[in-house]
């Protein structure tokens, strides 16, 4: 089973990759342990530092049935790997 955990990519990450930090979206129970396994296994990278952040969803509303829903939460992860390695994913 594969971990998931997903790139981000917005104009903010695309900055970041330059400068060698990598963003990424995972499932809110996955421990910073977790992660670094899962990164050098889906993309065989080596993991410098990790730091986490809970993005809670936001209360917005249907216009066409005004129903009021919550988006999901989920887990932001900023990435910097070993010097000399980089994602092309954000190129």
């Amino acid at each position: 089973m594969t971990p998931k955990i997903y790139p981000v990519k917005t104009e903010k990450t695309f900055k970041l990759a330059n400068t060698g930090v990598y963003t990424f979206a995972t499932m809110q129970n996955m421990e910073k342990s977790d992660i670094i396994k899962a990164l050098k296994e889906v993309y065989n990278v080596d993991v410098v530092e990790c730091t986490s952040l809970v993005r809670k969803g936001k209360q917005k509303r249907n216009l066409v049935t005004r129903r009021a829903y919550t988006t999901p939460d989920y887990k932001k992860v900023y990435v910097r790997l070993v010097k000399g390695q980089s994602l092309d994913l954000f190129k």
